[in-house]
């Protein structure tokens, strides 16, 4: 099939440079959020703290209670719960799945 008009020839560098770049917005789209970000946008410190209980414990709790725990911490921000830490409950939350494990992953490290 002929073009009908001439193609333009590259530097190898610039092609490189293109690849490199659109790899490197690949990979940061693909990287997870910011957990600290995920935690103001579904509005977890409306109701928990770093270091100090508001309405649930903080995070540092969860944090020192579940280490390496990801999965049930997970499991018990998609499900809500009451009595773990007292008589009031946790609604289960509806934030995407990609988020709250983040967000689970991050308090099982130790906030890491």
């Amino acid at each position: 099939m002929k073009v009908p008009y001439p193609m333009p020839r590259l530097p190898l560098s610039t092609i490189a440079w293109f690849a490199l770049s659109c790899g490197l917005v690949a990979q940061a789209q693909a990287a997870p959020s910011n957990p600290q970000a995920l935690l103001a946008r579904h509005s977890c410190t409306a109701c928990h703290a770093q270091d100090q209980k508001i309405v649930g414990p903080s995070f540092n709790d969860i944090a020192k209670k579940y280490p390496g725990k990801a999965a049930y911490l997970e499991g018990k921000i998609k499900s809500g719960g009451t009595g773990v830490w007292g008589n009031l409950s946790m609604p289960p939350q509806s934030a995407p799945d990609e988020d709250i494990r983040a967000i689970a992953a991050w308090l099982a490290s130790g906030m890491k």
